[in-house]
């Protein structure tokens, strides 16, 4: 169960508006907003300038500090899944009781002036980074409710709030993409070399670090148009999009696309998977560089592997012997 002090919430939902939260701060409060996901619309609301203004005109009839002590009193008594903050979106009066949480906790001044409302300058849509940094894999869950998996070394950058005629978000690395459809708000992912994605709706795979010549893109459901300034493609599901060094466009027929994902899940599934492809995997799940000597000349891989097995026993199931050369470990057969 996620729990938070009302000062230490206060203080994580500043630095949320100023885009100034850090790695371990975004968890904290993801990890708030999961239990209770009615947050994050609320703040919505205090976004959206004309939503804004006509909660101010409700405020004039409330009195705000006997509703504000009781919603207080409610949520600190609030299990997750409960449905009180469920029921102030719902109710118009209610709803401006839980902006007067929010602003209360956040430290927003209202200003009551007759025929007109001023919104604070920090409800304007703020960018956020996220970077996976540790082993592993991160879950970002998006404004309209789209889910994104990073894997070890992705950048993911996305406004607070979406508006206008698309959403975008710009990406970097490798990540999971399980998209919220909405056919009049294309979603649309920016990534290295000038390439872009547009989807409807949708869940698939991206492979795009910087430094690699190799962007893959593989499509389970939906699909998915990836283009340049020079042409264009289109993925359907169980097709992968590889493009070499933005130059040489293939377009892979059908692929195993639940083995492209494994990484976000408990183990490595290597299924006649070229040993380069299966040592970059491990390479990137543990943060270290690994090379590995003539690896045309190898057999593939086949084992399905559990990731929270140490490096070295990997490596033994793999049959690869190494040697540390510097902070670099080559692998050989």
């Amino acid at each position: 169960m996620a729990t938070i002090s009302k000062d230490r919430l206060k203080l994580l939902i500043q630095k949320y508006l100023n885009a100034d939260l850090r790695e371990s701060e975004t968890r904290e409060l993801n990890d708030f907003g999961a239990a209770y996901p009615q947050l994050w619309l609320l703040i919505a609301r205090l976004q959206d300038k004309g939503q804004f203004a006509r909660d101010v005109e409700e405020l004039q009839s409330i009195d705000t500090e006997k509703a504000l002590a009781g919603s207080l009193s409610q949520i600190r008594r609030l299990q997750p899944g409960q449905g009180l903050l469920r029921k102030l979106l719902l109710q118009p009066a209610a709803i401006v009781i839980g902006i007067v949480v929010i602003l209360t906790l956040t430290g927003i001044t209202v200003w009551k002036l007759r025929g007109s409302v001023t919104q604070p300058g920090s409800l304007a849509v703020v960018y956020r980074t996220v970077t996976q940094s540790g082993m592993g894999q991160y879950t970002v869950s998006l404004p309209d409710h789209s889910k994104i998996w990073l894997n070890n070394g992705a950048t993911l950058r996305y406004p607070s709030t979406f508006t206008g005629k698309t959403r975008e978000v710009d990406f970097a690395g490798e990540g999971y993409f399980e998209i919220t459809g909405d056919a009049s708000t294309p979603f649309l992912v920016h990534l290295k070399d000038g390439l872009l994605l547009h989807v409807l709706g949708t869940s698939f795979n991206i492979s795009a670090y910087p430094g690699e010549k190799i962007t893959r893109t593989t499509v389970l459901t939906g699909s998915v148009k990836i283009s340049n300034a020079f042409r264009e493609q289109v993925i359907m599901p169980l097709q992968q999009s590889v493009i070499h060094d933005n130059k040489e466009w293939d377009l892979l027929p059908k692929v195993d696309s639940i083995s492209t994902i494994e990484w976000k899940n408990d183990y490595f599934i290597f299924k006649n998977t070229p040993p380069a492809i299966a040592v970059q995997q491990l390479s990137k799940h543990f943060g270290i560089p690994i090379e590995i000597e003539a690896p045309d000349k190898l057999m593939p891989c086949n084992a399905s592997i559990r990731k929270d097995l140490p490096l070295l026993t990997i490596l033994d199931i793999l049959g690869f012997h190494h040697r540390l050369e510097g902070k670099k470990l080559v692998l050989f057969r």
